[in-house]
């Protein structure tokens, strides 16, 4: 006689980049074990593996999870978490005034990804030449590469999600041009012209949530806004 079958419940979501709804269920014990070896490995590289494979696993529609952008792939991943063990995480923070951690608790239930009035995937260098950006994706770099101040990380970032070059009329697909023709290209851009491509970064979608920070010890308190996976778990 074969052994009972629990049936995990099932919820929808809508796709933060695409607005698509699909189903997915709960974390079981096989994707807690996934992701406690990931987490026991300490390699970025395994974490990407892990959260694609648990992405994977627990969506129930045919969706691909292959070249997503990184804020679907967060996204997807916190309303995964929060029906999986609770949708109260308590993450500690330190005061910016007497540096002291004090504890907050998070509604994951009602973070959602925020995206700047002003953002566009268009960067105008010049009246002729351009940019069209992709979105940074998971299997292309590592999340803290975003935060980064490391010089080499950032330009590798900048390279990985130039999507076209434009001139007038014409366009270069950056898959036909080599990585050091695109950084030869970047190196060739003046510093304001860079600092354009840099607010397609600082402007693009985002998890993103405010809370309030009351500090028990001094007398500071101030929302806290709240960006990035990292920042909604302990």
């Amino acid at each position: 006689m074969p052994l009972p079958i629990i049936h995990a419940p099932h919820y929808e979501l809508t796709i933060p980049s695409t607005g698509q709804t699909i189903q997915y269920r709960p974390f079981l014990v096989k994707e807690e074990k996934i992701l406690l070896m990931a987490n026991e490995g300490g390699e970025p590289a395994e974490m990407v593996r892990a959260m694609k494979q648990i992405i994977s696993n627990c969506i129930q529609d045919d969706y691909n999870t292959d070249n997503m952008p990184l804020f679907d792939v967060e996204y997807i991943f916190l309303k995964l978490r929060s029906k999986s063990v609770n949708e109260i995480s308590e993450v500690g923070f330190q005061c910016p005034t007497c540096e002291v951690v004090n504890k907050i608790e998070i509604d994951l239930s009602e973070v959602e990804v925020t995206t700047d009035n002003n953002h566009t995937n268009k960067v105008e260098l010049t009246d002729e030449i351009g940019l069209i950006m992709k979105y940074p994706q998971l299997d292309s770099i590592n999340m803290s590469d975003l935060e980064s101040a490391d010089v080499d990380t950032v330009f590798n970032v900048v390279s990985s999600c130039i999507d076209s070059i434009y001139q007038g009329e014409e366009i270069y697909d950056s898959k036909d041009y080599t990585n050091d023709e695109i950084a030869d290209f970047i190196n060739n851009l003046t510093q304001q012209q860079f600092q354009q491509i840099q607010e397609f970064f600082d402007t693009m979608p985002k998890l993103s949530h405010t809370v309030d920070y009351d500090c028990s010890k001094c007398d500071y308190d101030e929302p806290l806004v709240l960006e990035g996976l990292q920042n909604f778990f302990a």
